[in-house]
């Protein structure tokens, strides 16, 4: 379950799935232009355009939407894809700095995102 990240012919795992107990789902979401995050980050939309971005507690009038599978550099509004189901690993997970993914674990859960942490460390 866990993405694979090449570095020449070695692979490594890199956490981001705890188990493939929960079935993965995933959806597209357009990202605001400016929206540099990698795979892990916790995205939140606007409630009135519905365009996402790396989630923030400051911003009261968005929702969760999901977490990212792919990096993503969107130099102008880019359609990204977001895990919305699926059991993830709560260090691989990363928002802005202000915030950290307990500011979301409720609602993470109410939507089908369970948090764990991989024993032994990443």
């Amino acid at each position: 379950m866990a993405k694979l990240v090449q570095d020449g012919d070695v692979f490594t795992p890199d956490h981001l799935f705890v188990s493939g107990s929960i079935p993965v789902l995933t959806k597209g979401i357009t990202l605001i232009a400016g929206t540099n995050a990698k795979r892990g980050a916790i995205i939140i939309a606007d409630a009135s355009t519905g365009k996402g971005e790396v989630a923030d507690k400051a911003k009261v009038d968005h929702k969760l939407v999901g977490i990212l599978t792919d990096d993503v550099n969107a130099e102008s509004d880019t359609i990204a894809t977001v895990y919305i189901t699926g059991h993830f690993n709560r260090d691989a997970l990363s928002c802005v700095s202000s915030t950290t993914y307990k500011d979301y674990e409720e609602e993470m859960k109410k939507l089908g995102m369970y948090l764990d942490t991989v024993k032994g460390g990443n």
